[in-house]
């Protein structure tokens, strides 16, 4: 709800701010009209629109490998593989929304209730008034001392303030373009907006400027048959204040001044109306904004476990003697997975209704490593939210959190995801069997030709994806009849790999061509073939079968013909604003993305495998922006590799030396 308010907002302030700076003094008063209008409805409903994402997103497809650093979502009565889940709200701000929704709600029903007093002062003095009716309107004739104006049909004229013949005529053109032109829907609709936006500025903002466009369209009725200097001389010789009911049309309005400047300004030419049309790039631009604030953000595992302000998260029993503080996370996260997948039940109330949802607890592990103050922040009834905390109090005790070298207590939410299976409400957790097939595991399995190398888990399956990546560059080519054909996209090929290291349940999941969709089959079915089979996955000190999702990226180009031989493997890794300028490049390419803070290296090989540049940082800030001199390496096609936490992008720059 905040963010659609927050988004709400943002749209007013662009249309607003675009109608302020650009439009305000364009004599295509309808048309402002309907722009203003629209910006309400358009703030309204733009934000529940679901916007495609930006290309580099459209085309990244999930890989396995992802889903290690995603927060922990146990599925109860379906699969036990961790999946992406962000928890949004952290303890904290539970106990201030009551407040804050009230204070909202109370907001509205202040509103509504002076928009409620308007309607009851307005029928209170029709009431006591005499009535003239006419076709067009009725003119209610009241005894108290007011200027005129005129709510929907009804005209209100206050006997006790006398007016010229020709002035009553000026006043009445005036109000009648009002009721004519229907302008009280629209302060009707902006009042109702503004009850329920009562803290928007930009609600109110753009509320005004529409009655000072209907004064101007009233104005420029009234201009047809009286001359300006004679008008504005009314204008200027009758402006008093009136009394403040918030859906009337006053002729006399604070906004005097605008309106004469408006007056005797100049028609605004035809091209003015292009203007209008940059409201179009400005929300495509919100919609991107949008778009990448909605992905959901993939959190660390120090993000679930750490508490703000320690040096070391509460660690699992057993994971204390893990040097490598991701190691001890990872570890912490597996048996954390374990213990609640061996002890948490599915309620049968929850079954017999068919209830499914999310639970999510929140709790302290104290300084002495004691389970504490376990709380339910988000409920889901029918046993569910039970089951839960009492999984939870049945934890051995965890190794405390550390500060300065000291113990001390940390905070944890963790999500719990209640999920039936196809089955229906008879099923229930249960431990994996020797046939399940996995998505995540403690040791991920690798690609040969890098195990003698004695190198860190981190490096081994670097080198791991590196050679999975030359195997793939070396064994497929675009076909003819797909090239001749045109055919583009991102073919991906779902497979398993089973504990001998083999290659089973060979399948396309996105198909894209018939002879890619056999290329890409071909392909992965031949790593049966291969001298050395891959080295299957490990969970739990067990070998077991993991499935991975291949994508690879058919794409054609005006390149060179070993360009064309070889698609480009879809990116794994997530990066923003990626550029790598010139390309080709005669020596120095420039660099330049966005990533997740963290531990991240940036390689360039050539396509042999030969290392042209090699840079890590352990503590990489979120955007690297460099000059990088290639002038040592031999011309002909580049991989440039970036890889973080297990996530690989690669992407193919061309080197053109001189001669």
């Amino acid at each position: 709800m905040l963010n659609y308010l927050l988004e709400v907002n943002a749209v007013w302030l662009v249309l607003w701010g675009l109608y302020a700076l650009l439009l305000r003094q364009s004599t295509f008063f309808g048309i402002s009209r309907f722009y203003l209008l629209c910006s309400f409805g358009v703030g309204l409903l733009f934000p529940l629109v679901e916007w495609p994402m930006g290309d580099w997103k459209s085309q990244y497809i999930p890989i396995p490998w992802e889903e290690i650093n995603w927060l922990p979502l146990v599925e109860i009565g379906g699969t036990h593989a961790i999946q992406s889940d962000t928890v949004a709200n952290s303890a904290l701000g539970f106990s201030v929304w009551p407040i804050v929704g009230g204070m909202y709600v109370l907001g509205i029903l202040l509103a509504l209730s002076r928009l409620v007093y308007g309607l009851i002062q307005l029928r209170r003095l029709w009431r006591s008034s005499e009535k003239q009716y006419f076709h067009a309107y009725c003119r209610v004739l009241t005894d108290r001392p007011h200027t005129p104006f005129s709510f929907f049909n009804y005209l209100f004229w206050s006997k006790q303030i006398q007016y010229s013949a020709e002035e009553t005529q000026q006043i009445i053109q005036h109000e009648m373009q009002h009721i004519q032109k229907r302008h009280s829907w629209d302060l009707l609709f902006a009042t109702f907006v503004q009850a329920f936006f009562w803290f928007s500025p930009f609600a109110y903002l753009l509320g005004r400027s529409l009655r000072v466009v209907h004064e101007y369209q009233a104005d420029a009725a009234v201009l047809k048959y009286y001359k300006k200097k004679q008008y504005g001389q009314l204008l200027l010789r009758q402006s008093m204040s009136g009394p403040s009911i918030a859906l009337a049309h006053y002729f006399f309005q604070s906004q005097l001044k605008q309106r004469l400047i408006m007056m005797t300004k100049t028609k605004s030419p035809g091209r003015f109306l292009l203007r209008y049309a940059l409201a179009l790039p400005a929300l495509l631009g919100l919609a991107i904004l949008f778009s990448s604030a909605k992905i959901p953000a993939v959190p660390s595992l120090g993000a679930f476990f750490l508490e703000a302000g320690t040096d070391r998260p509460a660690l699992f029993a057993g994971c204390e003697n893990t040097v490598d503080a991701q190691e001890a996370n990872n570890c912490s996260k597996q048996k954390l997975m374990e213990h609640i997948i061996k002890y948490l039940k599915y309620p049968e109330a929850a079954k017999k209704a068919g209830i499914e949802g999310k639970v999510l607890v929140e709790l302290i592990i104290s300084a002495a490593g004691k389970v504490t103050d376990i709380k339910v922040v988000q409920g889901l009834g029918y046993g569910c939210d039970e089951a839960a905390v009492a999984v939870l109090e049945q934890m051995p005790d965890w190794i405390p959190a550390q500060k300065d070298g000291k113990a001390v207590a940390s905070k944890m939410t963790l999500p719990f995801q209640f999920k039936l299976t196809n089955e229906g409400a008879d099923s229930d957790t249960k431990a994996e069997s020797a046939d399940d097939v996995f998505k995540v595991v403690d040791q991920m399995p690798r690609f040969p030709g890098c195990e003698g190398q004695n190198l860190p888990e981190a490096e081994l399956l670097s080198c791991s994806q590196m050679q999975m990546l030359q195997y793939i560059y070396q064994n497929i080519k675009y076909p003819e009849d797909a090239r001749n054909a045109g055919a583009e996209g991102v073919c991906v090929a779902s497979f398993v790999v089973e504990k001998d290291g083999s290659v089973s349940d060979v399948k396309i999941a996105r198909s894209v061509f018939p002879s890619i969709d056999e290329m890409v089959l071909k392909l992965v079915a031949s790593m049966n073939h291969m001298e050395e089979k891959w080295i299957p996955g490990q969970n739990g000190g067990a070998t077991v079968r993991v499935q991975f999702n291949l994508p690879v990226k058919f794409k054609l180009d005006s390149g060179s013909t070993e360009e064309k031989q070889a698609p480009k493997l879809e990116n794994t890794l997530a990066l923003k604003d990626f550029s790598a300028s010139p390309n080709p490049t005669s020596g120095v390419l420039r660099l330049r993305f966005q990533a997740q803070e963290g531990p991240l290296s940036v390689q360039i090989l050539d396509v042999a495998g030969k290392m042209v540049m090699d840079w890590t940082s352990s503590d990489f800030f979120g955007y690297y922006d460099e000059q990088i001199d290639l002038s040592g390496a031999a011309s002909g096609v580049l991989i440039v590799r970036i890889s973080q936490n297990g996530l690989v992008f690669t992407e193919k720059v061309t080197l053109q030396k001189g001669n």
